[in-house]
């Protein structure tokens, strides 16, 4: 159908997802949300690039309901080989044991470690009372744009 544009339901690149999204969450917070691309953006595989998303939204969302952040950081890299997602906040920082715990209090921390987990993703948490977190996901590239190649 000419005239007719395609539905696109999932924005063109993540970074485009969270520019998006922190326009979204910021009204009226007093937070500063940036972020930052280090490397020329890859194309992602559609289910990769959802699962990095609904794992950085996470990361945000739990950094503006619980950490009283003033400033929370998304940075994605593209190196050759892995494709790295962070999310860092200057919040109040996570209890150590809450971190450590495979099933934890914290739904939001198992459930970001769990879709990592099944794309083939490195999921990391750092995090100190008093000093902020940070989410930490990384994606080999073969994994990340294995789907976009096979088309």
């Amino acid at each position: 159908m000419q005239g007719i544009p395609a539905a696109s339901p999932a924005p063109s690149s993540l970074e485009h997802a969270f520019s998006s999204f922190l326009k979204e969450v910021t009204a009226g917070r007093g937070v500063r949300l940036r972020i930052f691309v280090q490397g020329k953006p890859w194309p992602l595989s559609p289910a990769i690039q959802e699962q990095l998303f609904l794992i950085g939204r996470e990361a945000v969302m739990n950094a503006l309901r619980h950490s009283n952040a003033t400033n929370i950081e998304i940075e994605l890299q593209y190196p050759h080989s892995v494709m790295r997602l962070s999310v860092r906040d200057n919040g109040c920082g996570i209890d150590g044991e809450a971190v450590q715990k495979v099933k934890d209090s914290h739904g939001g921390l198992c459930g970001m470690r769990e879709r990592a987990e099944n794309i083939g993703a490195r999921f990391e948490i750092w995090s100190r009372p008093g000093s902020g977190t940070e989410v930490r996901v990384a994606v080999p590239v073969a994994v990340a744009i294995a789907i976009v190649q096979s088309r």
